[in-house]
């Protein structure tokens, strides 16, 4: 084994290990649809913590909310809430996007450093493998009785 070989496997092992999850999104998913995906997992997010976070506010002001129940306008009181929601889904699913943009390309530069890693380790292999090849590939087929590609003839 070329001890150059083995540096590139461990560096190549290590970096694969510390990045495996942006490799593998990087790898698996297009931008428009990793991007989609968080932005759906982030909407579904918001709504159930504006949800609990307005059931938990109505909780608290249980008995100012009775007592103002009957000359409250609440059509208006749903609207305002609505919008609160509308407002804080928009802001978060705002920075979700940008944050998200951020990790594919960052994930986009780790896979490619990662491919031209191996690439190198590829061509490492090459430069030294090539010759061992050709000489033991055909000295067994020659043992076997099998035929060498250099040896047939066209008619």
């Amino acid at each position: 084994m070329n001890e150059k070989r083995i540096r590139m496997m461990t560096k190549l092992a290590d970096f694969e290990q510390r990045n495996e999850e942006s490799l593998r999104n990087a790898g698996d998913y297009y931008r428009s649809d990793y991007i989609g995906i968080q932005l759906l997992k982030n909407f579904v997010r918001i709504t159930l913590a504006f949800v609990v976070g307005t059931g938990l506010w109505a909780c608290c002001h249980m008995d100012s909310l009775m007592k103002k129940l009957n000359t409250m306008d609440i059509r208006e009181t749903g609207i305002r809430i609505l919008a609160a929601y509308l407002a804080a889904a928009a802001l978060f699913l705002l920075l979700t996007y940008v944050v998200c943009t951020v990790r594919y390309y960052r994930s986009e530069r780790k896979l490619l450093k990662y491919r031209n890693m191996l690439e190198q380790l590829i061509l490492e292999y090459d430069r030294e493998e090539p010759k061992r090849r050709r000489r033991s590939s055909g000295a067994k087929r020659r043992k076997q009785g099998g035929i060498d590609n250099d040896s047939i003839v066209e008619l």
